[in-house]
């Protein structure tokens, strides 16, 4: 829970904001080499899982082979995540600390991915689940299993939007894990250029 903690050779005294090249240049470390690390785990998990398992006869943007398309999918959800992940670590001291947050968050990520409880027209639920790496990662994955079709939602329930398999909803899935991916960063940044001694 420390990986994004700073201390006194983190940040250069006289140095401030992005000019700071110590802070930047930790985290920037940090997101390349957990990035490919999540990226690498995420596309094994899914070709591992899949193994032997019925495909989708095609996917929504990548048509000649839907595997690829979910190991994009999983791949970046999961470098998704460990940004939100790094966020975390970087509000907190101790790895005691951290933990209570990082449960609070993997339980709410599975709340927020609409694959349990249909997020639709919960008002306040449903755009509380916009900052969710889960939300889009799930329906993104919806979106090429056509999840809709397999497991049609509750009578009671409308259909979720964000799972129709178009490459405009899919991209929009996965364009806002970038983005959410880039905000958690720029944030996580935002808070080690404020604890670096030049900063106090």
């Amino acid at each position: 829970m420390s990986a994004v903690r700073t201390g006194p050779s983190s940040a250069s005294s006289g140095c401030n904001g992005w000019r700071s090249p110590p802070t930047a240049s930790y985290l920037w470390s940090k997101l390349l080499v957990l990035g490919v690390l999540s990226a690498v785990q995420g596309a094994l998990m899914t070709v591992i899982g899949l193994a032997g398992k019925p495909m989708p006869a095609h996917g929504v943007v990548i048509k000649a082979s839907p595997l690829i398309e979910l190991a994009l999918e999983v791949s970046l959800l999961a470098i998704a995540s460990m940004t939100l992940g790094l966020l975390i670590s970087s509000a907190v001291d101790t790895a005691e600390k951290g933990l209570p947050l990082l449960l609070v968050s993997v339980i709410a990520q599975v709340v927020f991915s609409g694959g349990v409880i249909s997020l639709v027209g919960k008002v306040g639920l449903e755009q509380l689940a916009w900052i969710s790496p889960s939300r889009w990662g799930f329906a993104a994955i919806a979106s090429t299993t056509n999840l809709s079709v397999i497991m049609p939602a509750n009578p009671a329930s409308p259909p979720d939007p964000l799972w129709q398999p178009t490459a405009q909803h899919w991209l929009l899935d996965m364009g806002m894990m970038i983005v959410l991916a880039a905000v958690y960063s720029f944030i996580t940044w935002r808070r080690l250029v404020g604890k670096s001694p030049g900063r106090r």
